[in-house]
């Protein structure tokens, strides 16, 4: 990893990565350059992270600015190397932070906005503290002012709001910390963005251009400065590249599914069964893996919430324009609910944000014929900073209205509503006397915590709530 940072700073390795190299050196460390990677020790690659954080936790010489860039990059070859390197067995205790979007800071509001990112911070040196957080969308918020006075040209719109978020100390404190993904949402683009319907041998509509535009110019954006990965090739809005990722937390496994980018157009020109929220290849590869994970627990991470129904959709039928989840795409919420229900997926968690406050949701999922339902659980973190209430859903925008799938899936919900205090949402997987528990911590409005405990079992688990 040392050499690599070295290649892409024309031969010379960067502060960090020497003092790492030299921590790491010893017979293993230069047992030949034609050793296999298996030969290297995990130890080095944990050695290098350790030294690369210590280095940018206490290093602030501005004419250093390019090699503290370089530290993102090489800390995420270093989680590769590590991962690749250990086949872990899952811990019988893991931590993870959610959280929702980080709305930007105007003339007045620099503390406040910056004060949900510094919980954040501190949460990670308390007892249990997350070592993997998820940032689920909405990380910049490109039309701030709703169109009002947005900017038009890229470097406005999207750059210069992704160097912005990127000069948050608390956020890059929280980065060269621990392990994080950051994931795609539509303020990346632009509220509740899809593709706008075209009809046969007509050219695209206003609004399909203004669409496709802002797809071209905002997903590069993304994979540059969120994924650190940039596009090599103009975006097709017909075949958008998709940010699904697959990962492993301590032996624990983690799937990152992308509903922004690839979802398909709505409305009356588009037949119903077409309505997807995912594309084929997204939807191969998501049943793929959570047929290999079986009853483990498992973490699939959406930007879009999966349940619960919003109380003004008694109607299954009427898709309401509001709705920009899995909910918006019926077919879809259907299609992944009788998936996991007729495979008999328990212990399933969703992680999601989107309406700027805490869920907690099980879900019953009986399929026909089947001996027992099965229960999975539906998380939304809230926002990092949200500063207009009016815009954040509230307790009364949920119902749990029970429904049935097109496939016969008879599908119930329980669900609690916390407060859209800003902040995020901390979770710990844990076994305790051969059980699956699941404990959450959310704000309380008030600037404290709430708390809720559910049982992740292959029956009706346990809730237990402080």
């Amino acid at each position: 990893a040392a050499g690599a940072a070295a290649a892409h700073t024309g031969g010379r390795a960067p502060a960090f990565a020497q003092g790492a190299a030299s921590a790491a050196s010893g017979p293993r460390a230069h047992a030949g350059a034609q050793a296999a990677p298996a030969a290297v020790p995990p130890s080095d690659a944990q050695t290098l992270l350790a030294a690369g954080r210590d280095w940018l936790a206490t290093n602030r010489d501005p004419a250093l600015g390019a090699e503290r860039a370089l530290c993102f990059v090489a800390r995420e070859s270093v989680q590769r190397l590590q991962q690749a390197l250990s086949a872990e067995a899952p811990a019988e205790s893991i931590a993870i932070a959610v959280a929702g979007g980080q709305y930007p800071k105007g003339l007045v509001d620099a503390v406040p906005a910056r004060a949900g990112l510094e919980r954040l911070e501190k949460r990670l040196d308390g007892p249990g503290a997350p070592d993997l957080v998820l940032f689920v969308g909405d990380q910049i918020v490109a039309d701030a002012s709703a169109g009002l006075v947005d900017p038009r040209r890229r470097d406005e719109r999207y750059d210069r709001p992704h160097v912005d978020l990127l000069r948050l100390e608390p956020l890059r404190r929280v980065l060269v910390r621990c392990r994080s993904l950051m994931m795609l949402d539509d303020h990346e683009l632009v509220a509740r963005w899809e593709p706008g319907p075209t009809w046969p041998q007509q050219p695209p509509s206003p609004f399909a251009r203004e669409m496709r535009r802002w797809l071209r110019t905002g997903l590069p954006a993304y994979w540059k400065y969120q994924r650190l990965r940039p596009l090599q090739r103009p975006v097709d809005p017909q075949r958008p590249p998709w940010a699904d990722t697959a990962l492993v937390h301590h032996g624990h496994p983690v799937y990152c599914v992308d509903t922004r980018s690839a979802r398909s157009a709505r409305g009356s020109t588009v037949a119903a069964a077409q309505q997807q929220i995912l594309q084929d290849g997204q939807w191969r590869d998501l049943e793929a893996w959570l047929l290999a994970q079986g009853e483990r627990p498992k973490f699939v991470v959406s930007a879009s919430p999966l349940l619960p129904l919003r109380n003004d959709r008694v109607d299954r039928a009427a898709i309401g324009a509001h709705c920009d989840g899995w909910e918006a795409y019926p077919h879809s919420q259907a299609r992944l609910l009788e998936f996991i229900a007729r495979n008999g997926l328990h212990r399933t968690v969703f992680l999601s944000a989107g309406d700027q406050l805490a869920v907690a949701c099980r879900a019953r999922l009986q399929a026909p014929g089947a001996a027992r339902p099965v229960e999975l659980v539906a998380l939304q973190a809230p926002a990092l900073y949200a500063p207009y209430s009016f815009a954040d859903g509230s307790a009364a925008d949920w119902a749990d209205l029970p429904f049935t799938t097109a496939g016969g899936v008879a599908v119930s919900t329980e669900t609690r509503i916390g407060h859209s205090g800003d902040g995020f949402m901390a979770l710990r997987l844990e076994r305790a006397a051969g059980t699956w528990w699941l404990d959450l911590e959310f704000p309380d409005g008030c600037g404290g915590t709430q708390h809720e405990r559910i049982e992740l079992g292959p029956g009706l688990g346990r809730v237990e709530s402080s």
